[in-house]
């Protein structure tokens, strides 16, 4: 099914597709606001279908996302195994954790943290980031670093 002939009611569907309520949907839909109204649309059969195709789709580029993309990294992380290749098996399995959010190489911190004095800024990483995370922050902050002398060269 295609897009909606009605540009309205294509655009009622999407934003319902989207998480809207029907009540608000349909006046950001270019519909004048009415109580009953939203549902009705929202029943519509042609309007309903619409909405559940949206959905499909949707599901159908997740499910290929994440389940297409693990499967081949399953399959590859495999052939290393036949192979004898650890280094392409960690790697594998370094890509699949990625992938399902185990793993993440880089956060950051949604804040303005240019200005912020210490306080303000330990209590921004705790928000983004977490307590445990920041803990361990603060106690490698206060570990001074080993000195490594460099050899006496006066013999």
């Amino acid at each position: 099914m295609a897009a909606l002939h009605n540009t309205r009611q294509e655009a009622f569907a999407r934003l319902v597709f989207k998480g809207l309520p029907p009540f608000r949907a349909y006046p950001e839909a270019g519909y004048r606001p009415h109580n009953g109204s939203p549902y009705r649309l929202r029943d519509n059969a042609r309007v309903k279908a619409r909405i559940g195709e949206l959905r499909s789709q949707a599901t159908m580029r997740a499910k290929y996302t994440v389940e297409t993309l693990t499967d081949n990294l399953e399959l590859a992380r495999e052939q290393a195994y036949r192979i004898e290749n650890p280094n392409a098996q960690v790697q594998a399995l370094l890509a699949i954790a990625k992938l399902l959010g185990l793993i993440v190489d880089k956060q950051e911190l949604k804040a303005n943290v240019s200005s912020m004095n210490s306080e303000e800024l330990e209590q921004a990483a705790r928000a983004e980031l977490g307590d445990e995370v920041v803990d361990l922050l603060m106690a490698k902050a206060r570990t001074p670093e080993p000195t490594h002398d460099a050899p006496n060269s006066e013999n």
